[in-house]
């Protein structure tokens, strides 16, 4: 079994133009690891809201402001460049100091084949899960992600790019769509 932490920084943009601080839920960074076929692992992604609005968004929604997100992600190697995924649970520690399980997704990432020498590598990952009210107004959703990345002798660079197909409303009428983005670099072994 393969295990992984990651801690990656999160910049969200809204459709409307408007800038956000804080990820509607979980955020994960995928590199052009892939179990092999039959071979199982265990990522855990850890998030942590810095700044952002301290109040709710709409009526029942849980303030992300200083919350710290930790999702368990268990995979399964497919063969062929696929993996299947399961987070389970999305888990939040507020700040207020309650612990809850907001939910659970199912994914399936592939990345396209590549040279083990070649620096750029790319991919897709589709998510379908369900999460509680407090944390979205839309508890049902999917997202299909893109993977690219580049690897260099000391480091490799990733960015994804996700845009979910929900609308947001907030408090003030303003409806949005949220695209998530992120960077990560990591040391080569």
């Amino acid at each position: 079994m393969t295990v992984r932490a990651r801690f990656f920084p999160v910049l969200l943009l809204l459709g409307s133009g408007q800038t956000a601080h804080a990820a509607p839920e979980e955020v994960q960074v995928y590199m052009d690891e892939i179990n092999p076929a039959g071979t199982a692992g265990l990522d855990v992604h850890l998030n942590y809201v810095t700044s952002g609005q301290p109040g709710a968004d709409y009526a029942g929604a849980e303030p992300s402001l200083h919350d710290f997100r930790v999702t368990p992600e268990f995979s399964l190697g497919l063969g062929s460049g696929f993996e299947a995924g399961l987070y389970l649970p999305l888990a939040t520690l507020s700040s207020d100091g309650v612990f809850r399980a907001q939910g659970v997704k199912a994914r399936i990432k592939w990345i396209a084949p590549h040279a083990q020498d070649s620096a750029f590598y790319w991919g897709a990952n589709f998510e379908l899960g369900r999460v509680a009210y407090r944390l979205d107004q839309n508890p049902w959703n999917a997202e299909l992600k893109g993977i690219a990345g580049w690897r260099r002798a000391i480091s490799r660079v990733t960015s994804k790019a996700a845009m979910r197909p929900s609308t947001r409303t907030s408090a003030n009428g303003i409806s949005t769509r949220v695209l998530a983005a992120a960077m990560a670099a990591t040391p080569t072994t």
